[in-house]
């Protein structure tokens, strides 16, 4: 598919995303993060400026195998990873450290909001 990206003070076309990979976006403040088709063992994962397209970083993200992707959510530097009965994996894409949260600790949300003045995010069951 084709993703297009305007410019919201004058409704100009800035560019478009065509990659045929991307199968979903997750959008934070000057970044959006593009999200290939998931594998079984991996998923790809671009980050790019929202200003421009320009890429920032290019990564896979390796998975659990045969476990489905609860969701995938970006948090400024921060990139959540949960996949069913797993731990969540908080992956911070500047330095590539992963920290794990006990899926007992933290179980699947129905919904995140992000409180990006606070360096908070809240979630809901």
């Amino acid at each position: 598919g084709i993703y297009k990206i305007w410019e919201l003070q004058n409704y100009e076309l800035l560019y478009p995303i065509t990659d045929s990979l991307v199968n979903e976006i997750k959008i934070s403040p000057g970044v959006m993060l593009l999200i290939s088709k998931t594998t079984n063992s991996h998923v790809g994962l671009k980050i790019v400026s929202i200003e421009d397209g320009k890429e920032l970083k290019s990564f896979t993200h390796m998975l659990h195998r045969n476990k489905r992707v609860d969701f995938i959510e970006q948090f400024n530097e921060k990139l959540l990873v949960k996949q069913d009965n797993e731990n969540l994996q908080i992956y911070d894409v500047r330095t590539c450290n992963t920290t794990e949260v006990s899926k007992t600790e933290f179980m699947t949300p129905s919904a995140f909001i992000f409180l990006y003045e606070n360096q908070l995010f809240l979630t809901f069951r």
